[in-house]
C-alpha cells in the first residue's frame, strides 16, 4: 500500500504497539502479516522506493508476491527475478538493483508480536517496542 490510511479498506486491527512499529519502519523493509479470518493472513508492506510509491498512489494496493524464494538467495536485481519465477510470473517491475542487499523482515501482529523472517530489520530494533520477542 502507499499508506497507512489504505489499511482501512482492509477492515485490519493492530495494536498500538503495531502502530508504533509502522510509524518507526514504514515505508521501508518491513512486512506486518495481519490475521484476517478463518486462519487467512494479509501481509502488508509500504515500500521505501520512489517508482512504487507512486504507482501505489495511482492505482491503489497491489497484490503481489515476494521476490525472494525460501532457501534460495535473496533475489536484489531484475536478472535474478527473472531467473527464480521464469514462467511463473506476468510481470516484473524493474526499479533496479536494490538498495538493502537483505530482504524485508517479516512480522506477526499478533500479541506478542513473532518474527516470521528477520530481515534487514534485526531484532535488536524490534525490541524496544516489545520486551521479549517470540
Amino acid at each position: 500500500v502507499a499508506d497507512k490510511s489504505e489499511l482501512s479498506k482492509f477492515n485490519l486491527h493492530f495494536s498500538h504497539q503495531i502502530k508504533n512499529i509502522m510509524d518507526a519502519y514504514w515505508p521501508g523493509p518491513l512486512t506486518i502479516v495481519f490475521p484476517v479470518a478463518n486462519n487467512e493472513t494479509l501481509g502488508v508492506r509500504i515500500p521505501n522506493h520512489p517508482f512504487v510509491l507512486k504507482l501505489l498512489k495511482e492505482y491503489g494496493p497491489l497484490f503481489v508476491t515476494s521476490a525472494n524464494i525460501s532457501g534460495e538467495k535473496d533475489a536484489i536485481n531484475l536478472n535474478q527475478v527473472l531467473q527464480y519465477f521464469d514462467g511463473k510470473i506476468n510481470l516484473v517491475v524493474d526499479g533496479g538493483d536494490c538498495q538493502i542487499a537483505k530482504p524485508s523482515t517479516v512480522i506477526l501482529a499478533s500479541t506478542p508480536i513473532k518474527i516470521l523472517r528477520e530481515g534487514a530489520i534485526g531484532v535488536k530494533e524490534l525490541e524496544i517496542y516489545q520486551q521479549t520477542l517470540s
